[in-house]
């Protein structure tokens, strides 16, 4: 995918990617959360999903139906695989947006990972649209009472993460126009991404 962002991420030392020099949110290791590493990780590791599986991306991407309940699988696998994650599917329902959600993935038992995919058959305002609403539904999460995570804590809430896997560059461009999301680019797809807590 072509396109520049003042937001695109750079691999360190370890293959994980945190946000380069010029964006607002860049922050040493030492500074970085354990959260915010995990999500670092996990996106490093999609795109490493991605650019082996770019052939079957495109072809998810042009079926109809949807691609994101595969993508939610494959990259689940991969990460069991490939990384020292915990990652669990659907295995955390959280209240948000008056209603109670499952997390498409969660890492190491703390981090609600929101996965979107674009479809061929969507138009590029559609998708954004899809994907400022999954923000905003991980924006609206709360604490569920009496959990560890509530107890102690002035600050802060559930880390989430809102993913997008976008192929078609007009889509890109409407991705950007959100705003506070970072950029991941691989052959076959870029990964939008925005850490909320």
């Amino acid at each position: 995918m072509d396109g520049s962002s003042s937001e695109e991420e750079e691999p360190d030392s370890q293959g994980s990617y945190s946000p380069s020099e010029d964006s607002e949110e860049h922050m040493s290791e030492d500074e970085m959360s354990a959260a915010e590493a995990a999500v670092n990780t996990f996106v490093g590791h999609a795109a490493g999903w991605a650019q082996a599986n770019a052939q079957r991306i495109t072809a998810a991407y042009n079926s109809d139906g949807g691609w994101e309940l595969w993508l939610e699988l494959e990259l689940y696998l991969w990460l069991r695989a490939n990384s020292n994650l915990s990652v669990s599917r659907q295995a955390r329902s959280y209240a948000g947006a008056g209603a109670r959600q499952r997390a498409d993935l969660l890492l190491d038992n703390e981090v609600i990972v929101e996965l979107k995919a674009e479809t061929s058959a969507e138009k590029p305002h559609a998708f954004a649209a899809r994907v400022d609403k999954d923000r905003e539904k991980v924006d609206a999460i709360e604490e569920p009472s009496g959990s560890e995570e509530s107890e102690g804590e002035s600050e802060g809430g559930t880390p989430a993460v809102v993913v997008a896997f976008v192929v078609d560059e007009a889509t890109a461009g409407e991705m950007v126009k959100l705003g506070g999301f970072l950029r991941r680019k691989t052959p076959a797809v870029d990964i939008f991404f925005e850490h909320t807590s």
